[in-house]
């Protein structure tokens, strides 16, 4: 599972490669080249893991306060992200 997930990471990132980096704004805007952001996402992603293996009874307790909490959060990406198609 762990390498099918990286790659398709590095097929996600293979695009990147092509046009030669993405414009994100963290603060300010920045070009990010596609390790950049890969090495971002393996940081969060190792941070989550031992941030959960800590916090797995807190977590499971209060589940759905979770639950809503990242659906609330997505709601303002999903919008922007389909007003910007248009």
């Amino acid at each position: 599972m762990i390498i099918m997930r990286v790659l398709l990471d590095l097929f996600d990132c293979s695009a990147m490669i092509l046009v030669g980096g993405i414009e994100m704004s963290l603060l300010r805007t920045k070009m990010w080249w596609w390790f950049d952001i890969w090495v971002l996402k393996w940081s969060t992603f190792l941070f989550g893991m031992i941030a959960g293996a800590y916090l797995s009874d807190f977590i499971k307790q209060h589940v759905w306060v979770f639950a809503v909490v990242a659906v609330i959060l997505a709601i303002k990406p999903t919008i922007k992200f389909f007003e910007d198609s248009e």
